[in-house]
This record gives structure tokens, sequence and C-alpha cells, in this order.
């Protein structure tokens, strides 16, 4: 999952460097300084790795999806659907893995989510343990908030719906 999203990422990119040497899109950051190896056939800039960074996904795009994840995880949870949690933790994991590779500078603190909220919620659904899962969730989502506020976010604090997501089986399916 997670090369699917590296792939969307670059492939998104893809689209606009198209749409770039067909003309149909506006780069004024051509300077007259650029040589032909720098310019597409249409004349266009060519982007660099880090212009193609500065347009990818950022993590105001992601975190939406980690936090239907994250409520999809508890309700599944409260429903006695493990497999479904463990799958939404997986896909946390994965699209966090993704949010450091394209955002670098958040790296640190997305691992250490990572090592201290999400591990130690997982080891806890793969158990399937009830008994422990409140005290895990309540950890995780403590640390998911702290990690908001030691990036600057502290406007940021995620909560938990008060109804579960509707579109979804959250219930064991045989």
């Amino acid at each position: 999952m997670k090369k699917l999203l590296v792939l969307s990422v670059l492939v998104a990119a893809g689209l606009l460097l198209l749409s770039a040497v067909a003309g149909c899109g506006s780069t004024s950051t051509t300077s007259s300084a650029a040589t032909t190896a720098d310019k597409t056939p249409a004349g266009n800039k060519v982007l660099s790795l880090d212009e193609m960074s500065d347009i990818a996904p950022g993590l105001g795009d992601i975190m939406p999806t980690l936090s239907r994840r994250n409520t999809i995880l508890y309700y599944a949870v409260q429903n006695g659907n493990w497999d479904l949690a463990a799958y939404q933790i997986k896909e946390m994991g994965e699209g966090i893995d993704v949010a450091g590779t394209t955002r670098p500078a958040r790296k640190d603190a997305l691992d250490n989510f990572v090592k201290s909220g999400l591990d130690p919620l997982n080891e806890v659904v793969k158990a399937k343990d009830m008994s422990k899962f409140t005290a895990a969730w309540n950890a995780e989502v403590t640390d998911c908030n702290a990690c908001h506020v030691s990036q600057g976010f502290k406007y940021i604090e995620w909560s938990l719906p008060k109804t579960m997501p509707e579109d979804l089986t959250l219930t064991p399916v045989p």
C-alpha cells in the first residue's frame, strides 16, 4: 500500500508535468538562465524532485485519512471486529511512512508517534485484548495530540467522533 501511495503522489506530479508539456499549465518559474535541458519540448520548466515534493499532498491532506482510519479502528474494536482494527492500524502506519517520505521535516515526529502510540496499540489489537484496549487507545490519542503540539499545531486536537461511520460494516464479517 505504501508503494501505491508513493506511486499516486508521483503520478499526480507526472500529470502536472504532462500538463505543462502540453502547454495546458502555466509555469512562471522559467528563468532566462535555464538551459534547454531544463525545459520540456514545449519550453516549460522541468520540475525538480524538490519542486515535485512541494506539490505533493502534504500532511493537511494525509491527516484526515489517518483520522478516519483511527475512528474506524476504535469503533471496529467496540464491535468486535479486531481484523478490521488491525487493518486500519496497518494502513495508518503506511500512510505515516508516506508522510515521512514526502515531508521529511516531520519524519522524526511521525516516527516517534508510531513508536510511542501506534505500535503499542497495534500489539493490543493483535492480541485482541479488550482489557488493555482503552488504556492503549487513550495513550495513542494523547500521543497524537502531543505530536500536533510539538509540531506547532496546538490548535489541532483530535477527538473521537460521537457516532461511528455508517458506510462500513464494523461488526465481524463471516
